[in-house]
């Protein structure tokens, strides 16, 4: 029988294994000394079978026995249920699968930082230069050139929405509460210094593959991070750091990208900005809820204003720092 002291050794063992991070794969040297001290146990224990210690061995072999099943208990808990050796992956088999994904959709939301509102409110209305940039944006893309984003208000109804198709250059901002839509017809970048505009005819791009930005990332530059649980699934984490050096300060962006070990996919990005320039204020992003090869309808890209809409010509602002 096992005492019930030792029991509980073991239930506070195995929940400490429950919450402990999931290693990327066993240490070699600590397989090599468990199985080491296996054969030295078994060894002690053959040992006692002979002679006139038999009538000991009889009164321990039961906590032997228990010792033995906990050790083998632990032992394939962290071996089939914390190392999981498909979290082996490197991130270039993320690239390349998702290479093969024609069709996803995900949910986007950026995070305020409050204390830096406060500290610069004084100075500017951050109001209307924020706008909606904090509500969350569900996004449809649909390869190789279609992309819909839609803006979503306090109470979860589709507030705007913006339809770029990148093999043509067309871009359009629907305001479904009012009917207008707006099309963007060319891009104005203002410099920050000097205020000069630059007014340039929107063209079309290559945009032939979903995540550009993942596949544009060395594989040798990323690192990895201990695997962990999202929403009850293992998630192998990749991080991507990038400093851009400019006259007025120093961005640094900071990526990681959470994915799923069985399908070499996302199922979360978290994205930060943080510059030495006092003016740009710190940015915070995450996508989640990833849904792929969804079966999305031609129709949601369509950039002709629909039926009902007023129609007006914009153009799409940009702010040049350098």
């Amino acid at each position: 029988m096992i005492d019930s002291n030792k029991s509980d050794l073991v239930e506070q063992a195995l929940e400490s294994l429950r919450d402990a991070p999931i290693p990327a794969a066993p240490p070699a040297q600590l397989l090599s000394e468990t199985a080491e001290r296996l054969r030295s146990l078994e060894a002690q224990a053959n040992s006692y079978t002979q002679g006139p210690r038999r009538k000991m061995v009889s009164q321990v072999a039961p906590y032997c026995r228990a010792t033995a099943i906990c050790a083998v208990v632990v032992g394939a808990i962290v071996w089939m249920g914390l190392i999981d050796h498909s979290t082996v992956i490197a991130f270039a088999n993320v690239q390349s699968q998702l290479k093969k994904v024609k069709a996803v959709q995900y949910v986007e939301i950026r995070i305020e930082d409050e204390e830096w509102n406060k500290a610069h409110a004084q100075q500017r209305d951050l109001k209307i230069n924020t706008g909606d940039i904090f509500f969350p944006r569900r996004h449809f893309v649909l390869a190789p050139y279609g992309h819909r984003t839609e803006t979503l208000d306090p109470s979860g109804q589709v507030q705007s929405v913006h339809i770029a198709d990148w093999q043509t250059g067309t871009s359009v901002m629907l305001h479904p509460k009012e009917k207008r839509c707006m099309i963007f017809e060319s891009q104005v970048t203002i410099h920050a210094k000097t205020g000069q505009q630059t007014e340039t005819k929107i063209k079309p791009t290559l945009y032939n593959n979903l995540y550009a930005e993942i596949h544009e990332i060395p594989p040798g530059a990323t690192t990895q991070l201990p695997a962990k649980f999202l929403d009850g699934k293992r998630a192998v984490g990749f991080l991507w750091e990038q400093k851009i050096v400019k006259q007025a300060g120093t961005d640094t962006w900071k990526r990681t990208y959470w994915i799923d070990p069985d399908t070499r996919r996302p199922v979360r990005i978290e994205i930060s900005q943080r510059s030495t320039d006092k003016r740009v204020g710190p940015s915070d992003w995450v996508q989640r809820d990833f849904v792929f090869d969804a079966d999305l309808s031609p129709a949601l890209f369509h950039t002709k204003p629909p039926e009902g809409y007023a129609t007006e010509t914009n153009k799409i602002l940009g702010i040049k720092s350098e």
